[in-house]
């Protein structure tokens, strides 16, 4: 009796993992690598057994994980898990949720801009261009000193929007409260800023340390970023810049939690860039 009733909680285990396996297929059916990411990390393998752990449906999970993380590198985007996190510093500090969404891995890029303009020669060019190219050279920069109106409709036309405040928080630190995207430790060295030593732009990913625990990249350094800000007085969102880059004086500006508001959303600032969202899988921003 013993043993069959061992059986049948092995048989309904079993069941609950195809179930459950049977979901994270579904939503990467459906196009949904991030929500079924979030799935496959939630299987109940701990209530299988050492037999039923040599199956073909459990054997084949990394396998399934990579096919999943492959479809976000294809688009250039990370995803960042719903739910709550630690967000604010000092008495600020607070729990707040946000929902799933896809992160740009890095900040919008002189090459993906200068495409975006030559699909509308009515677009004016960032300051600083030489015609509506960016510098020889340059293509994988960050772009910079373009407004907040300028982002939005860049992320409309590349199925993306500007995050808010928090979702690009969270994106920067992920759900522990970290004071910077690699931890607590204040290493000068960590990220492009004013004090590195290398305090200029230049393209994602100069600084290995400058990764979010979602695999974003560059959210302390290189480029500030655009957020949306608060609401103005028509009901607007204004915009707030986020983060710190190659302008920034102290290594205590490039903190996660550190935002500035005051610039004009149709303004824009040569150390501000701007990293973009997506609620649902979208396409790339870039050619690979």
């Amino acid at each position: 009796a013993a043993a069959e009733a061992r059986g049948r909680v092995a048989d309904a285990a079993w069941a609950a993992f195809l179930d459950a396996r049977a979901a994270v297929v579904a939503r990467r059916d459906a196009g949904e690598p991030g929500p079924a990411l979030d799935l496959l990390a939630a299987l109940p393998l701990d209530a299988l057994g050492e037999e039923q752990r040599a199956r073909a449906e459990v054997a084949d999970l990394p396998r399934l994980r990579a096919a999943l993380e492959g479809a976000l590198a294809e688009r250039g985007v990370v995803w960042v898990a719903p739910g709550p996190f630690v967000a604010g510093e000092g008495e600020g500090r607070r729990e707040a949720t946000t929902p799933g969404l896809y992160v740009d891995r890095g900040e919008v890029t002189r090459r993906a801009w200068a495409a975006w303009l030559a699909e509308d020669p009515a677009r004016p060019a960032p300051p600083g261009w030489p015609g509506r190219a960016p510098p020889p050279g340059t293509e994988a920069h960050p772009v910079t000193g373009v407004s907040l109106l300028q982002a939005q409709a860049f992320a409309a036309a590349r199925g993306r929007r500007v995050p808010t405040a928090l979702e690009w928080e969270k994106a920067a630190r992920g759900v522990d409260g970290r004071t910077w995207p690699w931890g607590e430790d204040p290493d000068p060295g960590a990220c492009v800023w004013g004090g590195a030593g290398k305090a200029a732009l230049g393209p994602a990913g100069r600084a290995p340390r400058d990764r979010s625990p979602w695999g974003c990249l560059d959210m302390a350094g290189n480029a500030a970023e655009l957020v949306l800000g608060p609401l103005d007085a028509d009901g607007a969102p204004s915009a707030r810049v986020a983060g710190g880059g190659w302008a920034s004086r102290h290594l205590a500006l490039t903190r996660a939690a550190y935002a500035q508001d005051g610039l004009a959303a149709d303004a824009g600032h040569e150390a501000v860039g701007v990293r973009l969202v997506a609620d649902a899988l979208p396409p790339a921003l870039e050619a690979p």
